[in-house]
């Protein structure tokens, strides 16, 4: 699952050397969390008590992150949950979409480790609800920026944001994945991809490793290493040894089952030379919780070889390393590995002095499957060991237990499935809210476009009028004028005909169609005359005036002039365009 997280994450400007500082100190913590969780606690808290003293609080939520992590890394995850609530009630206040969904991709994160998948899968819609919020902002402003007919473009989406984005998916796959639903899984998978896709982040790898596991449950061992491959190479290529070491791990655990299943000695051989890849860069990183489980399936590997000194070793080492993170569990999941072993040689004293070990070592804290466990462990060797008594009170305990666990996890799977039904419920009416939204929004648009076409119209005419008043303003007065001075009345009917010749003029009057036409047709007359380059200026008229079915005798009044001489307009016009006598050319102009 994913264990990373975008690297611009606190891409903010630093603008301070207190800003510089609290950067460091997070991703300090961020980075020891896996390895070293104690330190990384002490990282954060650093961060905090720095941030606190501090006047922006968008550094103080991202130290609440990181103390979440951090004890999220020491399984205090009551803790954890409090400093992630704070910090997501934080960007939620200060609608930092972009921020709230990695907040709550974070949370998802920290509910799967604490085996709560329900809250993990709403935290998670939560985070993609948010993180498409930010993504439709953006678009929508981007598509206001763009020149015309130019959409946003996945492209144009910021590149942190695309990172975000890619890790709250990779989250929320992480959940689906646990849940069973592999379908959700590799769908919010490959959407991951797509995000960060030709960005140089490494964080692709581990996405890659993710759908192996997918491929691994559904059975298609092949197809799981392809994809482990690819991931393991993009894990090399940025030095992130971690990640290396956990697809390395998943690809010695699909060789493993595959050795199995052929009785392969060659295929066992290579799935422990795999894992010892795997277990010393668990070790070259300070990662003791998944060398740990890497040194127990090489253990079983050993089992599965008979080689026994060597898996008794390898056992002692888990046993070690327990001891050394005070972990009683993994003590007692060595022991009574290494009873199991014992039995198998038929050697029942050590295998009895192993159980021992472990039964003393379990408490309240003990998960239930290790107690199944111990008590079936203990029942086949009260068998080998001819004490039915015995044998029958472990065994009595074993399938109490189980039937507790099976019990609950019917429980676990209904309460799953309820909540699975209410999320996607509430994305399903999500999605109708949006697109309800958008449809609105269109229509708003659409208004607003007309109230303006409307608005030119209004202006254009008005205009036109005060220009046809103002002709007959001048003639009032040259008439005037001339009924007062009678001798001088061939001189004002030439000034009378030569205003009106300007009144009716075929330029004026065209520019005033042409405004109105291109506010309805926009584009038309530069489209005709990329297709048709050889037509004129006055060609170019006639057909803007024919796209809007006007006759042959209103093109002629407008060009002011014979009607013959607008049918001819027309008849050089189809010659020009090469139209056939049988084409129609009020259809051709229609549809550019």
């Amino acid at each position: 699952m994913n264990t990373g997280q975008p690297r611009h994450i606190y891409g903010r400007p630093a603008g301070d050397a207190t800003s510089e500082m609290l950067r460091r100190l997070i991703d300090e913590s961020r980075a020891q969390s896996k390895a070293k969780p104690q330190q990384s606690l002490q990282s954060a808290q650093q961060a905090l008590e720095l941030a606190q003293s501090y006047s922006e609080p968008w550094w103080l939520a991202w130290s609440w992150t990181a103390m979440g992590r951090a004890c999220c890394a020491l399984g205090e995850y009551d803790e954890a949950l409090s400093w992630y609530a704070k910090a997501t009630d934080y960007f939620d206040q200060a609608g930092d979409d972009e921020y709230l969904g990695f907040a709550c991709g974070e949370l998802s994160r920290l509910y799967i480790f604490a085996d709560r998948l329900p809250a993990s899968l709403i935290a998670g819609r939560q985070a993609i609800d948010a993180i498409d919020r930010a993504m439709y902002s953006v678009r929508r402003r981007t598509t206001e920026e763009a020149p015309p007919n130019e959409g946003p473009g996945f492209s144009n989406l910021p590149v942190p944001l695309r990172l975000t984005a890619a890790y709250v998916y990779h989250s929320v796959g992480g959940t689906y994945l646990y849940l069973g639903d592999f379908e959700q899984a590799q769908a919010h998978y490959l959407q991951a991809l797509r995000f960060c896709e030709d960005l140089d982040d490494r964080q692709a790898g581990n996405i890659y490793g993710d759908i192996a596991q997918i491929h691994e449950i559904s059975g298609d061992l092949d197809t799981a290493n392809e994809y482990a491959r690819r991931g393991l190479a993009i894990c090399r290529a940025y030095g992130n040894t971690f990640d290396e070491a956990v697809i390395l791990a998943g690809i010695g655990h699909r060789l493993f089952k595959s050795a199995q299943k052929q009785k392969s000695q060659a295929g066992l051989a290579e799935a422990e030379k795999t894992a010892q890849s795997a277990l010393a860069k668990f070790k070259e990183v300070g990662a003791r919780f998944f060398a740990a489980i890497t040194i127990q399936e090489l253990a079983e590997m050993k089992v599965e070889a008979r080689q026994w000194p060597e898996a008794l070793d390898l056992l002692n080492e888990i046993a070690s390393i327990g001891r050394h993170e005070q972990n009683i569990n993994w003590q007692s999941m060595a022991f009574v590995s290494k009873a199991r072993i014992w039995r198998e040689l038929d050697k029942l004293d050590e295998a009895q002095t192993c159980l021992e070990q472990a039964a003393a070592l379990v408490g309240p804290t003990t998960p239930k499957e290790q107690m199944m466990q111990l008590r079936e462990e203990q029942y086949l060797f009260y068998l080998a060991a001819a004490d039915y008594k015995q044998a029958l009170e472990c065994y009595v305990e074993f399938a109490r237990l189980q039937n507790e666990m099976t019990g609950e996890e019917k429980q676990r799977a209904i309460a799953e499935l309820q909540i699975r039904f209410d999320v996607e419920k509430a994305a399903r009416e999500r999605e109708l809210a949006l697109k309800e939204t958008e449809v609105l929004r269109l229509k708003s648009v659409q208004l607003e476009e007309s109230l303006e076409q409307k608005t030119k119209r209004v202006t254009l005419t008005g205009m036109h009028l005060a220009q046809k008043n103002e002709l007959l303003l001048k003639l009032r007065d040259e008439v005037n004028q001339a009924l007062q001075q009678p001798q001088r009345l061939s001189e004002f009917m030439r000034r009378i005909k030569q205003q009106i010749d300007e009144g009716v003029s075929a330029e004026r009057t065209w520019e005033v169609f042409n405004t109105e036409f291109e506010i309805l047709h926009h584009g038309f007359i530069h489209k005709l005359s990329q297709r048709y380059p050889n037509l004129t200026g006055l060609d170019l008229k006639v057909c803007a005036m024919i796209k809007i079915n006007m006759r042959t005798k209103d093109i002629a009044r407008l060009l002011c002039v014979s009607d013959r001489s607008a049918s001819t307009y027309r008849y050089r016009i189809r010659k020009k365009m090469g139209l056939d006598p049988q084409a129609n050319l009020v259809s051709l102009l229609a549809s550019i």
